[in-house]
């Protein structure tokens, strides 16, 4: 667990800073926003270092517990039931959260494996970010390179754009540890030659998801007044597409 403590004061370096919420009343409401909004859980086991998926299935505040879906992966569920907890890692509307759950393997209604956990003595509660992060759209048209120092060169998509990073997608063997230096982070348009950034960046956080892809979350290394330039015009540029195809009540 202290390698994923690690990550998460990673990512908080590159998203903004964190407060633990310790008061059972606003643990309960947190973790209710999160079971209603279907979003997937991002799960660390002891004895792997790798990420595993759950969800949030049930928060039950009189009985004083909550229930995970099983991790599909076998290695990671029988990891996670020998050592009997796991810190869990997710985003609920524009908020990072996490928390640690002491588990069991039980059988629910359907007899399908859930486990069954107190609820959490505490969640991490990620409000504040240092820069506004923008989504960026798969059907975007950036093409985003990273040129390593020992030569190679690799596409992915771009996730998200701050002014203090970026988030990207790539599918790669390559392990990217917290500090990792990347020389250049470029961005540019499908089929025009301009380049929209080129600037340095360093590795803060590395999740490896199911389906073998990677995401990375960069902190901008020092950029250089024009390349700080360029940044603000491509984030404004991101910002007014996302509002426009944003729908309207």
């Amino acid at each position: 667990m202290a390698e994923a403590s690690a990550k998460l004061e990673a990512r908080n370096d590159y998203e903004g800073k964190s407060e633990r919420v310790t008061h059972r009343p606003q643990i309960i409401g947190l973790l209710r926003r999160l079971k209603d909004s279907h979003n997937l859980l991002s799960v660390r086991v002891e004895g792997s270092e790798r990420y595993f998926t759950s969800m949030l299935l049930e928060v039950d505040s009189r009985e004083g517990y909550i229930l995970l879906d099983q991790i599909s992966d076998r290695k990671g569920h029988e990891l996670a039931v020998e050592h009997g907890r796991l810190r869990a890692f997710c985003q609920c509307h524009g908020v990072d959260l996490n928390f640690e759950a002491r588990i069991r393997a039980v059988r629910d209604e359907q007899g399908l494996i859930v486990y069954r956990a107190p609820l959490p003595e505490w969640v991490n509660y990620l409000q504040r970010r240092a820069d506004f992060r923008v989504r960026v759209a798969m059907n975007s048209g950036l093409v985003t390179r990273m040129e390593l120092e020992d030569g190679q060169s690799l596409e992915a998509r771009l996730h998200d754009l701050s002014m203090g990073g970026a988030g990207l997608v790539l599918e790669t063997r390559l392990d990217f540890r917290t500090g990792f230096l990347i020389p250049r982070l470029v961005i540019r348009r499908e089929k025009e030659k301009e380049t929209l950034l080129d600037t340095p960046c360093e590795v803060r956080f590395q999740l490896d998801r199911d389906n073998g892809q990677k995401r990375i979350g960069l902190r901008f290394v020092d950029p250089d007044p024009e390349q700080k330039r360029k940044l603000r015009k491509l984030v404004t540029q991101l910002e007014r597409e996302m509002l426009r195809h944003k729908p309207r009540d």
